[in-house]
């Protein structure tokens, strides 16, 4: 069963007065939510081993023809996540961290007795606290970048490097990003973190995680929006795959990273299972000495919209044959010769270079 809180009517209930007032927030989150959905759809239509019953609320959805679709009644959608996940071998969940909206997913699935493909939900309230996130990452020799956390309405230190960036402790994309590149920023009324902006390329790494195995996908060049006056950035989308030395070094570091994520959780007994997203940014130099972790999303990310294109096999069959702890996700084969280029609504250019090999 594939869940997407944005499709399935998760805007329908209260939770659609987390974005109030923010409408290119809530467009975004809605337009790269379907993105995901429509290509974990794609992928798991593709293997005969699966049956995909998709929980969709009010729109039109244009599905592979092997999903199943199980509407959802207005203000219905936590019943009928509920109702589906408990009768479903396995279930998918696809939402944002903002204000705990992934984990009391989560929560609830668990709590109905449904078989969830992702973090507990204990786990993921570490995961989207971005600055804690960090110190964990830090404290076991993690690369990332210098920073701080600051309180609602705390000022951020006058003497704090510029150019720096400012994030919300629990939100998703580009949701309440803030560049600052002189001056002293305005203040916010949640927890944020403020850390020193890395230059380099920004680039994902997704990797399924099973109870023994890690493995890293194909990393992402990811393209984000930043202009001279431009205080806000945006996700446009990205490219998969990336140079081959560059991903040797983005999948080494994103490797550690949820490794030693799942090492600081382990004391609690925390699950730590699906499909982990890294997010990074490789330096100019070669040996990787500047390539920072900024942040790990614990759920499905807008990179599988152009991985997906660039397998021949199911991504998300291998994930689940990893979770219950079989070999067939070594059968994983990629296309050479090409690359993926893809945007945040979903679409993808296939583009394809004689004289390269990637």
């Amino acid at each position: 069963m594939i869940y997407e809180w944005a499709s399935s009517g998760g805007l329908s209930g209260p939770d659609r007065l987390i974005f109030q007032g923010d409408e290119s927030v809530m467009t975004a989150i809605k337009r790269e939510g379907r993105a995901m959905l429509m290509a974990v759809c794609r992928d798991l239509a593709r293997d005969d081993r699966f049956e995909p019953v998709v929980l969709l609320g009010e729109g039109d959805f244009s599905l592979p023809d092997r999903c199943q679709v199980v509407r959802v009644a207005f203000g219905e959608e936590l019943h009928a996540l509920e109702k589906s996940s408990a009768e479903a071998p396995w279930t998918l969940p696809i939402a944002p961290e903002t204000k705990g909206v992934l984990q009391q997913r989560v929560h609830r699935i668990e709590q109905a007795g449904g078989r969830v493909i992702a973090p507990s939900a204990d786990w993921i309230a570490v995961a989207a606290d971005k600055h804690r996130t960090i110190g964990e990452l830090a404290a076991r020799g993690i690369a990332v970048p210098a920073g701080r956390s600051v309180n609602p309405g705390e000022m951020v230190p006058p003497d704090f490097i510029r150019p720096m960036v400012i994030k919300a402790d629990a939100s998703v994309g580009c949701d309440g990003l803030e560049m600052v590149f002189e001056g002293q920023p305005s203040l916010r009324e949640e927890s944020t973190r403020v850390e020193a902006l890395c230059a380099g390329q920004p680039v994902s790494v997704a990797c399924l995680v099973g109870l023994k195995k890690i493995l890293c996908l194909p990393a992402c060049l990811q393209r984000i929006s930043i202009g001279p006056q431009e205080n806000h950035p945006s996700y446009k989308g990205g490219e998969v795959p990336i140079a081959l030395n560059l991903a040797k070094r983005a999948d080494r570091l994103a490797y550690r990273a949820v490794t030693a994520m799942k090492d600081a959780t382990a004391i609690h007994g925390s699950r730590v299972i699906g499909w982990i997203g890294v997010d990074l940014i490789l330096g100019d130099r070669e040996d990787g000495r500047d390539d920072r972790v900024l942040e790990i999303n614990p759920r499905i990310t807008t990179s599988i919209v152009g991985l997906v294109e660039l397998s021949h096999s199911s991504l998300i069959g291998a994930m689940i044959d990893l979770v219950e702890g079989s070999d067939s996700m070594a059968d994983l084969v990629f296309q050479s010769g090409c690359r993926m280029r893809f945007d945040a609504s979903g679409t993808v250019d296939r583009i394809c270079d004689d004289d390269k090999v990637f």
